[in-house]
């Protein structure tokens, strides 16, 4: 009972933080523990020497030495439990410019008083400064090792490996081991294929190194349950072979972030966080230059619908980067809105932001916006954009995709916006699903605006692939069912898609408005397809799990609507290379814009009247390659709705 309290009162202890006057008192203590035992020594243990010197004088100056360098260096400001190398170094260094005060304070006092010795003797100063340099790095290493040991006896210990040799394994250690929080203990470092012997059995920062192979070994023996990467060089396929070997042995695996991410040019242990799918994408990740989009946003009212969204949000976040005077963020979803504006608005960004609640579909709402902001540069965002769901609801596809787009366009060109953003989908390109053609439609009304006389707004749009960990994403739907313990369903195994991040896809917008003239449709060059079923195996292994073994892909055929591949180019369009390699332009045929408007106008006063057939037959007349995949809508014809309704 005694030793259980005892224990307890131990852990409490150490999990507090002192507050930085216990430290101060402590290394003074220690410093002048060491001072006495310093002339004790120097005087060959001799007390009735020791007695003979001024301490009434020799203490004040040893002690106000002493506190200006612990103050001056903020010696006392670290948290001893989490010490490590640099704050030992620092021990050491405030010790030496103490001891170099005391010498000079010692050797002016013999100069003033005209005396043939120094106030203390030389000896003394360098024992001192030896003693309480050893002393109070042994303190810390003590309560370092006394809050660890406390702090994981009643906790298990995970048993960490780091997959690397250099210096960002070493300080990766460091970082792993002086965050308790963590509750791990580096117990080897691993040297990959590619240096077959090389350093292998030697030790790095105390610990072993081992083979890429002995992780079977290490696991049984010393019960590793995570593999850390800290190598910067490791390629994707590297990645990959290596996350297959992890998921056989059931261990996590990890990584840390890049140096340009370190905080104050160290590693952070918060930071060191589970591999994500984003770093398996089968290619280079894109980075563009975005000093063409800073001329260009910089000091301009920016608006944004749909902002509370996966690309919307991301939008935001980086335009308010680039210091434009208004940040107007537009959205109907109030919830995420506000924790946007949370965001933002402690991000650094000098720029107003100016949160608005609406629908695209609002006239009024929309018009009010326009006239009161005045945005040069209008991102457009906002869209229903899930698949079945649309197949279920063609009218509300109509009304925010295709009649919510066609409203901002002509506000925009009423007031004047410069340039115009439009956020389009692959799905548009021969679509087959309601989702993909409205959206075409709405790429077309745009379009057919570049040609219309009369304004000076540029029309632009981007066409995507499918965006890791935007909302809805089959990524998240996968990682549900993972951590469910539940099958991992997929439609089809031949279905593939092309995939970027949301930085990726916003990026491409942002260079898109720097570029683009007007009427144009771009794109990035993203490589070739993934299966989605090789997304899944991917995502199960990154759980430290094995495919079909503790997690099955069930796969239950394809939904209404969709389709196993999806183009980002239809035939008719010309590709053409742009300033940057990995952006291409398509040149689209051109649209009439008083064709296009009259059949919108057409249907928009009786959407409300007619049926989800009717909707989709009026979207064959306007986008003819559309071929519903959908059952329900394989045999609707082409036929326009005001002659079917009579209307």
């Amino acid at each position: 009972m005694l030793k259980e309290l005892a224990h307890n009162l131990g852990r409490s202890v150490l999990r507090k933080h002192p507050p930085r006057w216990i430290i101060f008192v402590i290394d003074t203590f220690i410093c002048l523990l060491a001072f006495f035992m310093a002339f004790y020594i120097r005087l060959n243990f001799d007390l009735e020497a020791i007695v003979q010197y001024p301490f009434k004088l020799i203490l004040p100056i040893f002690i106000v030495a002493r506190a200006l360098v612990y103050v001056g260096f903020k010696l006392y400001s670290g948290l001893i439990r989490y010490s490590t190398v640099h704050d030992l170094e620092r021990v050491m260094l405030v010790n030496i410019s103490g001891s170099a005060l005391i010498l000079i304070a010692s050797v002016s006092y013999r100069l003033v008083s005209g005396g043939e010795q120094n106030l203390i003797p030389l000896g003394v100063i360098i024992i001192e400064f030896l003693l309480s340099s050893v002393l109070m790095i042994s303190a810390r290493l003590l309560i370092k090792t006394l809050y660890f040991e406390i702090n994981n006896s009643k906790g298990e210990v995970s048993n960490v490996v780091i997959y690397g040799i250099d210096d960002l394994a070493h300080l990766t250690k460091q970082a792993v081991e002086s965050n308790g929080d963590m509750n791990s203990k580096v117990v080897g470092l691993i040297n990959s294929n590619d240096n077959p012997g090389k350093c292998t059995g030697n030790t790095l920062a105390g610990v072993k190194i081992y083979s890429e192979d002995d992780l079977d070994v290490l696991v049984r023996t010393k019960g590793v349950s995570r593999l850390i990467i800290a190598r910067e060089d490791l390629g994707v396929a590297d990645r990959e072979r290596l996350i297959e070997k992890c998921s056989d042995l059931h261990i996590k695996v990890l990584t840390v972030p890049i140096t340009s991410e370190w905080i104050n040019g160290k590693i952070n242990a918060g930071q060191i966080r589970e591999l994500k799918l984003e770093d398996l994408l089968e290619r280079p990740e894109i980075k563009l230059d975005k000093t063409a989009v800073g001329k260009d946003i910089k000091g301009k009212v920016v608006l944004v619908t749909g902002a509370a969204g996966s690309i919307g949000s991301e939008l935001v976040r980086q335009i308010c980067s680039f210091d434009p005077a208004v940040m107007v963020m537009y959205d109907q979803a109030e919830t995420p809105l506000h924790s946007l504006m949370l965001e933002v608005g402690n991000n650094g960004s000098g720029c107003r932001k100016e949160i608005t609640l609406g629908d695209v579909t609002n006239a009024y709402r929309l018009e009010y916006i326009l006239s009161k902001y005045r945005p040069e540069f209008v991102f457009h965002a906002a869209a229903y954009k899930h698949v079945p769901m649309l197949e279920d609801n063609p009218k509300e596809a109509m009304r925010t995709n295709v009649f919510g787009t066609r409203l901002l366009a002509d506000l925009s060109v009423k007031f004047g916006v410069k340039k115009f953003v439009m956020i389009s989908t692959d799905k548009a390109v021969n679509p087959t699903s309601v989702m993909g053609a409205s959206k075409r439609m709405a790429e077309m009304y745009i379009q057919s605006l570049s040609t219309k006389k009369g304004h000076d707004t540029s029309f632009i749009t981007t066409r995507f692939g499918n965006v890791l960990g935007s909302n809805g994403s089959v990524v998240g739907r996968f990682r549900e069912q993972i951590e469910k313990g539940e099958n991992v369903t997929v439609t089809h195994p031949d279905m593939a898609r092309y995939f970027m991040t949301i930085p990726e896809a916003v990026q491409l917008v942002l260079e898109a408005s720097t570029m683009g003239e007007g009427g144009e449709i771009f794109i990035f060059d993203m490589g070739k397809m993934v299966k989605i079923r090789d997304l899944a195996r991917k995502m199960i292994m990154l759980s430290g799990l094995v495919p079909d073994q503790d997690v099955k892909i069930e796969y239950v055929g394809l939904r209404p609507g969709e389709r196993l591949y999806e183009e980002l180019l239809a035939e008719k369009e010309n590709l053409m290379q742009t300033y940057h390699p990995k952006i291409l332009r398509a040149k689209v045929n051109e649209v009439d814009h008083d064709a296009i408007n009259n059949k919108l106008a057409s249907v928009y006063s009786v959407l409300h009247k007619i049926d989800s057939q009717q909707v989709v037959g009026f979207i064959k007349e306007v986008v003819p390659e559309f071929e519903s995949k959908n059952p329900l809508y394989a045999d609707t014809e082409a036929e326009l709705v005001e002659e079917k309704s009579g209307d």
